[in-house]
């Protein structure tokens, strides 16, 4: 039996071909800088005498670090002065925030029962509380966030120059993806926050004394904008390794496509660097979950603590006789709320569960090629491959606590909806 290259290896050099995956990869890069936690710089490091690879880590002493330091001060300040005013009435070393004026309270005249109200005050703190976790989670954790982009990096390198020689309709989606993830969840929430900035500077909500009363106003009402910062953040990676799994079905059917035509057979060297390919994005696969885990686990405690509350002023204001469905500005805003929970869920889990899919292509691209003749250890290798993915296959899942998959909303639907209903009825105790 005779045994072929699958495919005529591209002898082209490209000369642009080690900044192609720092092209890909900045609409990324530029979004954890955004977040104001994580200074992540990059410079060029060289692999051998005529290849260069881009090479992420944390550089202190440079403006970025410079602006996440400032901004992430700002912040942290602003949101324990904020948690001390409103929770605990102490107003040292300021008095931040007019809260007792602005927060958000049940609407309905029925709600007078003690829980109801307890939940709507965890309700109006849970947002700075959250963001002041994810911060220091994200600063202690910058070494580990660092390392990952270096991984996502690598592969992306070494899977584009290998796919680029051997696929003849290669492309790269993740830096066109990435921008477009980025302005759904980033652009369109700036978009709509900003009429609540010029409304607070109107309204003089902000009093901040000690510190400048625009950056105060600026960062307490921008402070909300960073949970979708989070969902944009594991959406993009859900997509790169979706991409990096969809590049390695192309080079399986390709493959495919050559041995039909040429009645060669696949190199043992071939499959096992497929192999290396698929164990190293399954390896980012966890290690998404892994780096996410606290921002993702601390979105979702605040997604079910706002449906249960707004769905409950949904709820108590409709049932009112004398509320005006469509004219009534809290109603709007609570049902616009729980819209917009809802598809950041759905989005999530949709892009979570692609993951898995992805993989499942390759699973069936690798069991096409038994139509072919191979080699023992050829035949050894390529079941092992298949049995890596359909013994375990990759998810994302947030350490012991979660895996994100459809039954998440399920089980937060039923969730929310007993809270509710207890809510219900402690409403109509005290009423």
């Amino acid at each position: 039996m005779m045994f072929v290259n699958t495919l005529l290896k591209n002898k082209v050099e490209d000369p642009k071909r080690e900044e192609k995956t720092s092209n890909d990869l900045w609409p990324y890069l530029c979004l954890l800088r955004i977040s104001a936690t994580r200074p992540i710089s990059q410079r060029n490091e060289l692999i051998d005498d005529r290849n260069s690879r881009k090479v992420f880590f944390v550089k202190w002493l440079s403006p970025i670090s410079l602006f996440s330091a400032t901004v992430s001060i700002f912040t942290l300040y602003l949101l324990i002065m904020l948690i001390l005013n409103g929770i605990f009435d102490v107003y040292w070393p300021q008095q931040l925030y007019a809260v007792k004026n602005h927060l958000i309270t049940p609407i309905h005249g029925n709600a007078s029962a003690n829980e109801v109200q307890q939940l709507y005050m965890i309700r109006n703190f849970m947002g700075p509380t959250i963001r002041l976790i994810v911060i220091v989670y994200q600063f202690i954790n910058i070494d580990a966030t660092v390392h990952h982009l270096n991984t996502i990096s690598g592969l992306a390198d070494d899977l584009q120059a290998y796919c680029a020689g051997r696929c003849s309709n290669f492309s790269s989606k993740i830096r066109r993806n990435s921008i477009i993830i980025g302005a759904l969840f980033i652009v369109i929430p700036l978009v709509i926050v900003l009429p609540a900035i010029s409304a607070s500077f109107s309204e003089n909500v902000v009093l901040a004394p000690v510190i400048i009363r625009e950056v105060s106003t600026v960062l307490l009402k921008l402070q909300f904008l960073f949970i979708y910062v989070d969902d944009a953040d594991i959406i993009i990676q859900c997509d790169i390794v979706c991409e990096f799994y969809r590049q390695m079905e192309m080079v399986l059917i390709d493959t495919k496509e050559y041995l039909r035509g040429n009645h060669g057979s696949v190199l043992l060297v071939e499959v096992r660097k497929w192999h290396q390919f698929l164990l190293r994005n399954r390896k980012i696969v966890g290690q998404i979950g892994t780096i996410t885990t606290v921002p993702q686990l601390m979105s979702l405690v605040e997604v079910t603590l706002n449906l249960t509350v707004l769905w409950y002023t949904v709820f108590t204001l409709v049932a009112s006789t004398n509320t005006p469905i469509l004219g009534n500005y809290p109603l709007k805003m609570s049902i616009i709320y729980v819209v917009i929970s809802l598809i950041r869920l759905q989005v999530k889990t949709w892009k979570a569960e692609n993951v898995t899919t992805a993989e499942s292509r390759v699973h069936d691209a690798l069991f096409a090629l038994n139509e072919f003749p191979q080699a023992l250890e050829v035949q050894l290798e390529l079941q092992g491959m298949r049995n890596t993915i359909s013994s375990t296959p990759s998810r994302i899942a947030f350490g012991n606590y979660l895996v994100l998959h459809k039954g998440v909303i399920l089980t937060m639907f039923n969730q929310v909806v007993t809270y509710l209903i207890i809510l219900l009825q402690f409403d109509r105790a005290a009423s």
